[in-house]
């Protein structure tokens, strides 16, 4: 129970953080994404029904505060959750090299869904240019947060356990 209390509070902080803090202290040239981290940590450590509320809850936060188009990172983190839900059993979860590298193989699918709902959606093209200087650096920058980013969330994450 405490779970679903805390949850939305700490979701609120996360979105917070993404997306003013962080900002300013990249001065807007990279935006860092610890929602999606967030959301890879809960597929690998909580159980299913958590797992996707915080993902769609997360996503449901970041479409509010800066989604163009509705819905956009609802379904990207629910995706991210169910795939990485399913490959979890099958890895050592311990290992800075996965983590790393599957966090910033997240970001860069999530930046390839958004180009391509808006230009399905919105009819938008998006140039090829905006992906390279904005989700390549944003996946690297993902993969390099996300195992201190775990080992905090293992550490103080207490919130997770009812």
């Amino acid at each position: 129970m405490k779970f679903y209390l805390l949850m939305p509070i700490v979701s609120i902080v996360v979105i917070v953080i993404q997306t003013a803090l962080l900002d300013l202290l990249f001065l807007g040239r990279i935006s860092v994404e610890l929602a999606l981290v967030l959301v890879v940590y809960a597929a690998f450590r909580l159980d299913v029904v958590k797992g996707a509320f915080l993902a769609l809850f997360l996503g449901f936060l970041h479409d509010s505060i800066g989604g163009f188009i509705a819905g956009v990172y609802m379904v990207s983190y629910l995706t991210v959750f169910v795939v990485s839900k399913t490959v979890s059993p099958h890895v050592h979860l311990n290992k800075l090299g996965f983590i790393v590298g599957y966090l910033s193989l997240c970001m860069l699918f999530q930046g390839c869904f958004v180009f391509f709902i808006y230009h399905v959606v919105a009819g938008i093209d998006l140039p090829a240019s905006l992906f390279i200087h904005v989700f390549v650096p944003q996946a690297v920058v993902a993969g390099v947060i996300a195992p201190l980013f775990f080992m905090l969330l293992d550490r103080y994450g207490g919130i997770f356990d009812d």
